[in-house]
């Protein structure tokens, strides 16, 4: 998981330029990414209207969840 903190990041800037765009959305931009060669992470942006969520969440050797959330109304 080297490059995960580069990913979130990326997927960060990009959200936030629909985000903070102060046209209307038209598009409906959620997804769900995770990689099945490296298991424990993966980011999920959900979209509805002018609403966005997005959570980015880890899990840890020991199974311990971390999950960081960002959300834009």
């Amino acid at each position: 998981m080297p490059n995960l903190k580069s990913l979130f990041y990326a997927v960060l800037l990009s959200l936030g330029s629909v985000l903070f765009s102060t046209g209307a959305c038209a598009n409906n931009y959620q997804d769900l990414w995770w990689n099945p060669n490296e298991s424990g992470w993966g980011i999920n942006i959900s979209h509805q209207g002018d609403v966005m969520f997005a959570t980015w969440f880890i899990y840890g050797t020991n199974g311990q969840p971390t999950w960081i959330f960002l959300s834009r109304a």
